[in-house]
């Protein structure tokens, strides 16, 4: 239950802010919120998670989840950026593998 999810996540994000677990929980509450179709909350919780915690393990992914967000907000150019910053950051984590599939697609 993706809803209940993202309430759960939300609800510590705001109890434990300085929480060493802050940027897996920003992660979850943004993908949850990305299947239920809240790509704007979505992408402020997966650019949060870059920006406070660019070497966290989940960073890569978010910045892939972020790009999709733009992508279903019709910011095709945004998405590619983010998807060419991807590329730029984190070229060897799976998520660049991604990213060079999807930008050959959007091409």
């Amino acid at each position: 239950d993706f809803a209940v999810a993202e309430s759960l996540f939300s609800d510590f994000l705001i109890r434990y802010t300085n929480s060493g677990f802050r940027p897996s929980a920003l992660y979850w509450t943004g993908s949850a919120q990305y299947a239920t179709k809240d790509y704007k909350s979505a992408l402020t919780n997966f650019r949060l998670l870059v920006q406070q915690s660019p070497d966290h393990q989940r960073a890569p992914e978010a910045l892939l989840a972020l790009a999709n967000c733009l992508l279903e907000l019709k910011d095709a150019k945004g998405g590619k950026k983010t998807l060419e910053e991807l590329l730029n950051t984190y070229p060897s984590s799976e998520a660049a593998s991604a990213a060079k599939d999807r930008l050959a697609r959007l091409k």
